[in-house]
């Protein structure tokens, strides 16, 4: 196995997701097999779900766009009974990995986590997915014990 080799940052903006990105980020949602569950649930949100997340003062939406094209996104929520953040899911695109964006999303999250009250973050990676779990211990994170991912959708 070759190691990968980090290309230079890029310089992207990051903002909040807005109802005109959904199309693109529904899009490239449903063509990322990497953030497929392997169940038989719906594999990405549907588009009224993030139209009222978007108006969710706890949802936290962004967007990365480098030269005003989509870049990738990052899906997190914030639970303030528990003051706990999720992040649900990042994608970026293939040609834009390895040059910080998922970086600059998540630290952009964190910093929305943190003005909302935040004090603990966590997220789901598949065992397997080595570069995402390096990634997270990057940036602080500590790799937990293995659990299953259980669902069903409702109503039943």
């Amino acid at each position: 196995m070759s190691a990968e080799v980090e290309k230079s940052p890029l310089n992207v903006s990051i903002s909040r997701m807005e109802e005109a990105d959904l199309d693109e980020v529904i899009s490239l949602g449903l063509s990322t097999a990497e953030i497929q569950t392997g169940t038989n649930s719906p594999q990405f949100y549907y588009r009224d779900t993030l139209q009222r997340w978007i108006q969710n003062p706890n949802g936290i939406l962004l967007v990365a766009k480098a030269e005003g094209k989509l870049a990738g996104f990052r899906i997190a929520d914030y639970n303030p009974d528990s003051r706990d953040g999720h992040l649900h899911v990042t994608v970026v695109k293939e040609e834009y990995r390895r040059q910080g964006v998922g970086g600059q999303l998540l630290d952009a999250t964190l910093t929305e986590l943190e003005k909302l009250g935040c004090n603990h973050v966590y997220c789901e990676v598949e065992e397997d997915n080595e570069a995402t779990l390096a990634f997270f211990q990057k940036h602080g994170f500590d790799v937990g014990k293995k659990f299953f991912r259980v669902e069903r959708s409702l109503p039943r």
